[in-house]
């Protein structure tokens, strides 16, 4: 069939990487892979996709920026 072997933790990571591209909250992809803290999600899955962290960033900044106006 042509497909390339997986882990577990392989098809964990598409998923959560997934998700992330579709804009679903931290917090509900967190409890999905079952991580006991939205720290451990963010800090190993963010990495993975810089992209994505940097526009969190920004946009982290932008509500930052709007409410000191």
């Amino acid at each position: 069939m042509g497909l390339t072997k997986t882990t577990f933790h392989g098809l964990r990571d598409t998923q959560a990487s997934f998700l992330f591209s579709k804009d679903i909250s931290l917090g509900y992809i967190s409890r999905r892979l079952g991580h006991n803290s939205i720290l451990t999600t963010q800090q190993y899955y963010l990495e993975l996709m810089p992209e994505k962290k940097h526009q969190q960033d920004a946009d982290a900044l932008s509500l930052l920026n709007d409410l000191s106006l």
